[in-house]
């Protein structure tokens, strides 16, 4: 059992976008900073068909939300990428309320779910 498990639903994301076209890859955000209007986002993206990631970067690289995206590294089934976003209207909402929930996981295009430490694992 985890501690927390936020699921976020929103149509204006480019990962759940790319997860509902491609159902086997998962991005991972992992970090988020706010630059002005824009999010500078680390993510990690994994499927286990190499075609399919193949094709999941090139469509978030192509997203109209989405610039300078950046291959930092490469794997067969994973890749780490840096890139540049504009807000969504989840980013808006948590930055008003002072809230970040990091890593973040979009799979299947079902909106992205947030899990917090599991119990046992804070002392």
């Amino acid at each position: 059992m985890y501690i927390y498990e936020i699921k976020i639903t929103q149509s204006d994301c480019p990962h759940i976008d790319v997860t509902n076209e491609f159902r086997d890859v998962y991005i991972l955000v992992m970090n988020t900073m706010e630059e002005m209007e824009t999010q500078k986002m680390f993510s990690v993206v994994y499927s286990r068909s190499q075609e399919d990631l193949t094709s999941a970067l090139k469509l978030l690289d192509s997203h109209r939300l989405v610039n300078e995206l950046e291959l930092i590294s490469r794997r067969p089934n994973v890749a780490a990428i840096f890139y540049e976003m504009q807000e969504t209207s989840m980013y808006r909402r948590t930055a008003r309320e002072g809230f970040r929930i990091h890593p973040m996981v979009a799979h299947r295009g079902d909106g992205e779910v947030v899990r917090g430490l599991q119990e046992g694992q804070v002392r």
